[in-house]
């Protein structure tokens, strides 16, 4: 992953130098350094990457300049729509966005498929533009302060800018102590926000930033009802076309493995396109513990003759370094998981040198049948499904009385008195 900086404002500015700084104030983001003013002094775009990662984390095509922190999918989807050609293999995502942005302007946001943070500067009009992907995989803060814009892949790359207040926004820190805190866009600072998932942020020169979102979740969530079986067949396409995407060109993809569904559906579609490319790290938990899942564990890997790499779950430290920690961290929150998925990272590097790492986290619903669905197929007297579907159905399904209950006799809500 790569690290971006932007610094926006009045012309004649010292730009360049604020970028160069917020982006040197970000540790761990690359050993790569590249900048970019677009070929004026009201806007300074700057990127560091790995060494491994495609050449360009910063790109100029025709008056756009783009500095990403992306990985975008179905490229040769994109490019088709966008410019009537396939996608060439070295394209970085900096520059797709930006021949994409050349022709479609903001309407590229529609689409782009992906993880992506990004900050386009438009010399053609003078706008600057900032977007984060729907699924929030990649930060972006921002700071209007001033007179300037700032924006960063961290809160730290803000705070380098000595001119940013340090005002703590107290209401966000009690909340994250009293364990009230549902990651809204503030920061732990007043003036430094997050660009929330599916947000987007335009400025000129002389104006506020506008932020707003481009992106919500379809209010129709069925588009068709069919039976359940096509359905597993379509959403067995769509999963084995989302891993293709993400599989690394070179070198594995481990799939970090949990005992529910999703994970080792990911997992198993991954072997089955990729064969012994695809590797499976999990944490191992003593029998007994409720953590345990181990066995269902080894019972999937051994499907595609494999077995799993392990890391025991007494190994992972519960606080390292917390105070230090702490101050680096771009929320006040501390995910509860945090150690345990670096320590998953590690192994993944450690064992096979991998740079891509796949999870199923969330999407258990997606592969369970619901009693919900059992109780509708007995309501509509499909009972020869119903009974297919029970006995695929292993864990979780109640007793027979209890679907007929469910599906003759529904809770209601109960009556106001």
């Amino acid at each position: 992953m790569s690290a971006i900086a932007a610094a926006a404002g009045a012309r004649g500015g010292p730009h360049n130098a604020l970028a160069q700084r917020m982006l040197a104030a970000m540790p761990r983001r690359g050993d790569v350094t590249l900048a970019s003013s677009g070929g004026n002094d009201s806007c300074a775009l700057a990127a560091s990457r790995f060494d491994w990662e495609l050449p360009a984390a910063v790109a100029t095509v025709g008056g756009i300049t783009v500095c990403a922190d992306a990985t975008l999918y179905y490229r040769d989807d994109l490019t088709r729509r966008a410019l009537g050609r396939p996608a060439r293999p070295d394209e970085s995502a900096a520059q797709l966005i930006a021949h994409v942005w050349r022709v479609r302007g903001e309407a590229t946001l529609e689409l782009l498929e992906g993880d992506f943070a990004f900050v386009v500067w438009d010399a053609t009009n003078g706008t600057l533009h900032a977007a984060r992907d729907f699924g929030g995989k990649r930060s972006l803060f921002h700071c209007w302060h001033g007179g300037t814009l700032r924006l960063a892949t961290t809160v730290g790359g803000i705070l380098a800018d000595a001119a940013v207040p340090r005002t703590l926004d107290l209401a966000t820190v009690a909340s994250v102590a009293a364990g009230l805190w549902t990651h809204p866009p503030a920061s732990a600072y007043v003036g430094i926000t997050e660009l929330p998932a599916g947000y987007a942020l335009s400025w000129r020169a002389g104006q506020s930033p506008v932020v707003r979102d481009y992106w919500r979740a379809p209010l129709e969530i069925a588009s068709k009802r069919q039976p359940l079986d096509p359905a597993a067949d379509e959403l067995r396409a769509l999963l084995t076309d989302a891993v293709r995407e993400r599989l690394s060109t070179s070198g594995k993809t481990v799939v970090s493995l949990s005992g529910g569904w999703d994970s080792t559906a990911v997992y198993g579609v991954g072997r089955s396109i990729a064969g012994e490319r695809v590797h499976g790290v999990s944490i191992s938990y003593p029998e007994g513990d409720p953590g345990y899942e181990d066995g269902f564990i080894r019972e999937v890997t051994a499907r595609w003759g494999a077995t799993p790499d392990f890391i025991d779950a007494y190994s992972i430290p519960l606080f390292v370094d917390a105070e230090r920690a702490a101050t680096r961290r771009d929320h006040p929150f501390a995910h509860v998981y945090e150690h345990w998925n670096r320590a998953l990272s590690r192994r993944a590097r450690s064992s096979v040198d991998a740079r891509v790492m796949l999870d199923g986290i969330g999407g258990d619903q997606l592969f369970q049948v619901s009693d919900v669905y059992l109780a509708e197929l007995f309501r509509t007297f499909q009972w020869g499904d119903l009974a297919a579907q029970y006995r695929v159905k292993r864990t979780g399904s109640g007793s027979w009385r209890e679907l007929y209950e469910a599906a003759i006799h529904p809770a209601l809500p109960e009556r106001v008195q």
